[in-house]
C-alpha cells in the first residue's frame, strides 16, 4: 500500500501541477482491525475497500488543493446575500470577502473528518490484503482477484479525471468572475434552482409561454426579456436577475390561474393595480425571510 501511496502522490502533483512534498495520508489509524470471513466474502469486500479509498484518498487531496490555491469549489460556496436592494458594491465586496472565509473554514471541516476516514478505510484494507495473502487461492478465486485487481486502476483513473475536470470547472470560475452565481442552489432554500440561468429548460419556457401570451398582451403590462444566457458576474446582478425571474413567474402563474377560470368570466376583471402590489410584496418577501 506504501508503494501505491506514493505512486499515487506523485501522479496527483503531476496532474494538478504541483511539487508535492511528503504526504502524511498514512498516519496512525485508530480504528480496530476488523477479521472477514469466507474466501469469495474477503475478495469482494476488498473490491469495495479498494474503491472506497480510492474516492476518498482523491476527495482529501483535491480539498487541501483548493485550501492551497485559496479556492472553494462548486457546492462548498456560501450563496447567502444581502437583503439589502441598495446594497452598494463596496459592501458586496467585504460581504463576498467574508462568505468565502466562512466557506474556506467549512473545507477545512471536511478535510478533518476525511482525514479520520481515510485513515479507517486503509486499516480495513491492510487487514483484508493480509489475510488474503495467507490464503491458497483456488483457481476461480485467483481469477476473481485478478479480474477484481484489473477494475480497481480503471476506477482510479476515472475519478483522478473526474477530480482534474472539476479542477479546471472551478478555477474557470473565479477566472471569468462566476463565483456566486453558481454558488447557491445547495445552501439557499430561497434560491430554488442554480443561478446559471443558461440552463432554464427550454420546455418550461415554451410551454409557459403558450399558456400567457394572449393574458399577457392584453393586460398591456411590459415583461422584462427572459435572462437566459446572460452572464451574471456579481451578487447584486444575481440578485437582481432573481427579482425578475421570481416577477416573471408570478405574472405566468396569474395568467395560468385565469386560463382555468369558470366560463363568461373576463380575465381582466378586479383590482390590477392592487394585484400588481401583491405580486412586488411577495417577491420582496423572497429576500427579507
Amino acid at each position: 500500500m506504501e508503494e501505491r501511496e506514493a505512486t499515487r502522490t506523485a501522479t496527483a502533483a503531476e496532474i494538478f501541477n504541483e511539487a508535492m512534498g511528503s504526504s502524511n495520508l498514512n498516519g496512525k489509524s485508530s480504528g480496530v482491525a476488523q477479521s472477514y470471513g469466507g474466501v469469495k466474502m474477503k475478495l469482494r469486500e476488498w473490491e469495495k475497500q479498494s474503491r472506497k479509498e480510492i474516492n476518498k484518498w482523491w476527495e482529501l487531496f483535491t480539498l487541501r488543493k483548493y485550501v492551497r490555491v485559496n479556492r472553494i469549489r462548486r457546492g462548498l460556496r456560501i450563496g447567502i446575500m444581502p437583503s439589502h436592494q441598495d446594497a452598494s458594491n463596496e459592501l458586496l465586496e467585504e460581504w463576498g470577502a467574508h462568505i468565502l472565509d466562512s466557506s474556506k473554514g467549512l473545507v477545512l471541516i471536511l478535510i478533518k473528518h476525511a482525514e479520520i476516514a481515510l485513515n479507517k478505510i486503509q486499516n480495513q484494507l491492510r487487514v483484508l490484503e493480509q489475510e488474503i495473502e495467507g490464503i491458497k487461492l483456488t483457481e476461480e478465486e485467483s481469477k476473481i482477484r485478478s479480474e477484481m485487481a484489473e477494475k480497481i486502476p480503471q476506477h482510479e483513473e476515472t475519478v483522478k479525471i473526474h477530480k482534474q475536470t472539476k479542477f479546471q470547472r472551478d478555477k474557470s470560475d473565479y477566472e471569468e468572475g462566476r463565483i456566486f452565481t453558481v454558488a447557491t442552489r445547495f445552501q439557499n432554500a430561497k434560491l430554488k434552482e442554480q443561478i446559471d440561468v443558461s440552463q432554464i429548460k427550454k420546455s418550461d419556457k415554451s410551454s409557459n409561454e403558450s399558456r400567457s401570451t394572449d393574458n399577457e398582451s392584453s393586460e398591456g403590462e411590459s415583461i422584462s426579456p427572459n435572462t437566459q444566457g446572460v452572464k451574471l458576474t456579481s451578487l447584486n446582478e444575481m440578485r437582481l436577475a432573481l427579482q425578475q425571474e421570481s416577477k416573471d413567474q408570478q405574472v405566468k402563474t396569474r395568467g395560468r390561474g385565469r386560463g382555468r377560470g369558470a366560463k363568461g368570466t373576463n380575465p381582466h376583471e378586479g383590482d390590477k393595480e392592487g394585484k400588481q402590489r401583491k405580486t412586488r410584496a411577495q417577491t420582496a418577501a423572497i429576500f427579507k425571510s
